[in-house]
Parts: C-alpha cells; structure tokens; sequence
C-alpha cells in the first residue's frame, strides 16, 4: 500500500502476472511490446511495481490475448507462406481458366469453345441424329452459383435421349433421363422418350421436354440446378415447342408450351406454373387418358381451330413455333404442308387472352384450288374466315 496516495500495487512480476492471468514471461514482453506500466523500484535489481487502477486503463484500451503470440521457426513460416501462395495460384487459375462461350455440332461430336473461338473440349455422340443444334438443346451458364459455367446439352437421338450438365472443363455433372412407363386403356408406352427442348429459369431450374418417341404422351419435368427432378406434368400428345416468359411482369416465370393434343387431333396451347406444376392433362376421348395421374394443373389449355382445308387434306394441325415477346406469346400453326403450304398467327398476352388471329394469305387460293379439283365442295365462307378468332379453351 503506498500511505501518500493510498492507491492499490503490486509489488512484483508474480504478483502483475497472476492479476493479468498470464505467465511471468507474457507480462515481461508486454512490458517492452505493448507498454504495461511498470514501475522500477530502486534499492534492488529488478524491484517492480504497478498500480492496479493503472494497469485497468492499459487493459481497457488495449484488449489483451491470453499469451503472446508464439513466433514460428523461419522454416515453418516459409512452408506456410509458400503454400498459401500456391492456393492462391490454384484459386486464380481455376477462376482464370478459360470459359465456354459458344458450342456446335461437328459430325458425331458436340464441341465447345471460349471467347476466342479456341477448342475447349468435345464429346462425341455417334448415334446423334444431327439435327440443326439450337438454344433449346444447348445452354451455357453458371447453373450452381459457384462464379462457373457449366455447359447444358440435350442429346438428339431418333428412340431416347437425355440431358446431360457438364462442369467448363467438360466433366459429367450430371445427367437427366426423361420419361417413364406410361399407360392408357388401350396402349403401353416404355419408357424410351426424347428430349424436345429446355429452358433455364431465373432461379436456376430447369424446365424439360420431352415425347415418346413413337408419337406421345408428353413429359414436362422441372429440375433443381443439380439435376434432381422436383416435379413434372404429363400430356396426351406431343408438346415439342417450349418458351418461358414473365408475361405479366410479376416477377415469375410461366411455361408456354405448343404442340398437338391427340385427343382431339389440333394444334395446343398449353400454360403451366412452375411451382405448381403436376399431374397430367384431361382427355374427353377416354382412349387417350393417361391412366393413374392426377388431374393436369394446366393454369390454362387452348386448341387452335382446323381451317376446312386442313381437315379435307390432314389429320392434324400443329402448332409450328411458339415465341415470347414483353407481353405476348406469339403462336404459328400449321394448316398445310409443301409449297401450297399456309397456316395462321396467333399472338396471346398473360393468362392466354387471345390478342388476335389471322389466316396467312394463302388460305384463300389453296381452298379455290382445292374446290376446282373438287376436294372441296364449297367456296371459302365468312364463317370459316372468322373461325381462327374462336379458340377452344379447355382450361
């Protein structure tokens, strides 16, 4: 106790160290290091003391470590720094690595390139059926969020494809194989499908579609970004023609899929919700009906009308493209095939309110040709030109 101040001390290292909670040695090169205040008392070699109001003001602005830090032999320093510096040199070639930019199909192989038209790599699919490669069998993105591309691609064969991810450096992610054993009361369907077309949402899944490859039914499967289907709806015809679109700008995506439902042999339309997608599509021809599904959740389904050209000289009409613009989901169908071939033009906006309609201009002439040659037994009518404003809404 010091009788002029009457303020508290210590009286020597053993007593500054156990009041800090540290080994002599620690509070010895605070001293030096990090100024401890210590006082030196003269009479003998290393007399010390502190004053502990003192030595809280030090530790209040200065917030201790339980010991000092410990140094590192120089050997041990230069292997940690040395491997630090090559994960950095991983890191920034991994990241620097050069990316897939565009693909093609060459003969059996699908390739890949970088920015500068450079080779990255290549598969080779010898069974591929060498179809025009297009935006709806080959995608290029970062799919996982992890800051790289991985290279999406449908594999184009006549009886069954897939979809397959790979890493930017070619590597299998992984694959997709669509379809099941199907049934309705009068057919069996293996499970043999093709890939149609797929697109990738916003929030990284993917939307798949694909057919029997002997006619129909149709899948529509919603994928995570790993590849794991999450849910997916089935449809009594072909659904070969696939767009996604925010038509009514609420922030999420809908599926606009065109096709022909075989139930009732015409063109479709079809709208679906990817969170609410399932089950499979109502058939009033019962033949059709695909057997053990739920209802389709179609938030809606139109058929496009049959010119009577169409229905003298085809089974069929089919939908021929389907394209999204801001606010509209343009629609073409084809009536007729060949050089005398015509159809109509459809434009729909959010919830598939038809915009308008319009026979192409061939319409006309075909069904004068047609009525000399006496496929047909009447001339064109109003009501047949007004018929393609009348789609059908089933749902």
């Amino acid at each position: 106790m010091n009788p002029t101040t009457d303020r508290k001390e210590l009286a020597s290292w053993k007593e500054v160290a156990a009041y800090l909670g540290v080994t002599l040695r620690t509070a010895q090169l605070w001293e030096k290091e990090r100024g401890l205040p210590i006082r030196r008392l003269p009479g003998g070699r290393g007399r010390v003391a502190a004053y502990l109001d003192e030595l809280e003001k030090w530790k209040e602005a200065r917030p201790m470590a339980s010991e000092a830090p410990k140094k590192l032999p120089w050997h041990w320093v230069a292997i940690a720094g040395g491997a630090l510096l090559l994960a950095v040199v991983a890191s920034l070639s991994l990241f620097n690595r050069p990316q897939p930019v565009s693909t093609k199909i060459d003969g059996d192989a699908f390739v890949v390139y970088d920015a500068t038209g450079r080779e990255l790599w290549r598969k080779l699919f010898p069974e591929m059926e060498h179809r025009p490669l297009n935006v709806h069998r080959s995608w290029i993105g970062d799919l996982d969020g992890d800051g790289r591309r991985e290279v999406l691609f449908a594999t184009d064969h006549q009886i069954h494809s897939e979809l397959l991810c790979f890493s930017g450096s070619g590597e299998l992610k992984w694959r997709f194989v669509p379809g099941r054993k199907m049934e309705t009361r009068r057919e069996k369907f293996n499970a043999s499908y093709v890939v149609e077309g797929f697109s990738v949402l916003a929030d990284r899944r993917i939307v798949v579609t694909s057919r029997h490859f002997l006619d129909y039914p149709s899948q529509v499967a919603l994928l995570s970004a790993s590849g794991k289907m999450a849910s997916d709806y089935w449809h009594s015809g072909q659904l070969n023609l696939l767009s996604v679109a925010d038509l009514n700008h609420d922030g999420k995506s809908e599926i606009y899929l065109g096709g022909i439902a075989n139930g009732y042999k015409q063109a479709v339309v079809v709208q679906l919700d990817p969170d609410n997608l399932g089950g499979a599509s109502h058939e009033e021809n019962a033949d059709f009906q695909l057997l053990g599904m739920s209802e389709g959740t179609e938030r809606h389904r139109i058929l496009l009308p049959r010119s009577c050209v169409n229905r003298q000289t085809l089974e069929y009409n089919m939908v021929a493209g389907v394209r999204a613009l801001e606010d509209r989901i343009m629609v073409s169908v084809r009536e007729a095939h060949g050089e005398n071939g015509f159809g109509a033009d459809y434009a729909f906006g959010p919830e598939l309110k038809l915009l308008s309609a319009k026979w192409s201009d061939q319409l006309r002439p075909r069904h004068d040709e047609l009525r000399r040659q006496r496929v047909l037994d009447h001339d064109l009518s109003e009501a047949e030109l007004q018929a393609v404003n009348f789609p059908r809404v089933l749902k």
